[in-house]
C-alpha cells in the first residue's frame, strides 16, 4: 500500500466509512510499512514538486501578462522588475553589512553576540539606537541580578540571652 493509497479519500478507494481509512492508516504505520523517515521524504518530494509546479504556473502567468502588453509597456515592466530585484539585493547586502557592524559594536561594548538578533537592521541609525537601548536594558538586568545575589540572606546577629536551639533540644539551657 503506497502513501497515496493511505492518504486517499475513502470514496476514491471505494470505502464509505472514514473510520476504516483511519484504522488502515494506523495499521499501516504500526506494522512498519511506512517509517517516519519515508513519510518525511515523501512529503519533501511532494513539496518540491508543488514548488516547481507553482513556479511554472507563475512563469506562464507572467508570460501571458507580457504577451498582452504593448512593446513599450513590456520594456517598462522588465525595467521595473529588474530595478526591484536590484533594490532587494542591495537591501540584503546592506543588512549583512549592518549585522557585521553590529557584531563589532557588541564586541566593543562587551555584550554577547547572541543579542544581535534583537537589533533593528532597517537603517544604521535604527541599528545604533536599538543597540543603545539593548545595552541599557542588558546592563540593568545584570545589575539587578548581581545585587540580588550579593544581597542574599543577611546573617543574624547574636542577641543577648539567646539559647542554642540544638543544645536546648538536648535539654541543656546553654546561652550563646
Amino acid at each position: 500500500m503506497s502513501l497515496k493509497d493511505i492518504l486517499a479519500y475513502p470514496e476514491e478507494r471505494g470505502e464509505v466509512d472514514s473510520s476504516i481509512r483511519a484504522k488502515k492508516h494506523t495499521v499501516a504505520l504500526t506494522e512498519g510499512r511506512i517509517t517516519r523517515r519515508e513519510l518525511e521524504e515523501r512529503i519533501t518530494q511532494e513539496r518540491e514538486a508543488f514548488q516547481a509546479k507553482l513556479e511554472e504556473v507563475q512563469k506562464a502567468a507572467e508570460a501571458e501578462k507580457l504577451a498582452l502588453m504593448s512593446e513599450s509597456k513590456r520594456e517598462e515592466y522588465k525595467r521595473d522588475k529588474a530595478l526591484k530585484e536590484l533594490e532587494q539585493r542591495e537591501q540584503a547586502v546592506a543588512k549583512r553589512e549592518l549585522m557585521a557592524d553590529a557584531f563589532e559594536m557588541l564586541d566593543v561594548r562587551d555584550l554577547p553576540r547572541q543579542l544581535a538578533v534583537c537589533l533593528d537592521y532597517s537603517s544604521k541609525e535604527a541599528c545604533e539606537r536599538s543597540l543603545g537601548e539593548l545595552e541599557k536594558a542588558f546592563n540593568e538586568s545584570v545589575t539587578i541580578g548581581i545585587n540580588s545575589r550579593i544581597r542574599g540572606v543577611s546573617p543574624s546577629s547574636g542577641s543577648a540571652g539567646a539559647t542554642d536551639a540544638f543544645l536546648a533540644g538536648l535539654g541543656y539551657g546553654v546561652e550563646v
